[in-house]
């Protein structure tokens, strides 16, 4: 195998790819930018974070930005314990707010939410993988 295919390294790299996604999310806070990018950002740090734990087990890593599902498929040794029903409803903002359709756009307060979610379980993935 090959450093890009190989748990450590791939872990690391899904991390970096996780790392900023974390600071984009972050730059759009402190610009008062838009909620929408503040939950997509928050929404790719997670499952970069939770695809990097895959990663780490030998697990493949699917194509998919399910979080629930990404979540449960994590081994449990590493699972991060996290609030499905946020998680899940950050899953439904990232797509609200990338694609037109009859719903509400984020709000300040879900971006304030989705943003500590994001902190916390790349926080705590990082933590797992230490």
């Amino acid at each position: 195998m090959n450093g890009d295919t190989e748990p450590a390294p791939l872990a690391a790299r899904w991390m970096r790819y996780a790392d900023t996604d974390l600071s984009l999310m972050h730059n759009a806070l402190d610009d008062d930018g838009p909620p929408g990018e503040v939950c997509f950002h928050a929404q790719q740090a997670i499952e970069k974070a939770l695809k990097a734990l895959l990663a780490s087990a030998g697990t493949e890593v699917p194509f998919t930005h399910n979080l629930p599902v990404l979540r449960e498929i994590v081994p449990d040794p590493l699972r991060p314990d996290v609030d499905l029903v946020r998680l899940e409803r950050l899953y439904e903002l990232e797509s609200q707010s990338r694609y037109p359709g009859d719903w509400l756009a984020p709000t300040d307060e879900e971006a304030a939410w989705a943003s500590e979610l994001a902190d916390s379980v790349v926080q705590s993935v990082r933590d797992g993988l230490a």
